[in-house]
């Protein structure tokens, strides 16, 4: 059995999985950073701002993933 990482005839997605937006400590409005993302030609990311949960489905054509990155403090 010969087996691959990656099929070449499956389609094959773009993302980032930890953004954060101004919500928390970023830069980028959500709207700014799915623009911007998309211009470079990402297909979906993930909106991580600290503590805070963030659900936005879509923005500026670009899917967005639900998430959060939640701090700890000792």
């Amino acid at each position: 059995m010969d087996y691959t990482a990656f099929d070449s005839t499956k389609p094959f997605l773009k993302g980032n999985l930890h953004a954060h937006s101004t919500v928390s400590d970023g830069r980028l409005t959500p709207s700014l950073l799915a623009s911007c993302y998309k211009e470079h030609g990402y297909d979906f990311i993930a909106i991580t701002d600290h503590n805070v949960f963030s659900s936005y489905g879509q923005l500026e054509g670009m899917p967005i993933i639900a998430g959060m990155e939640l701090a700890i403090l000792w």
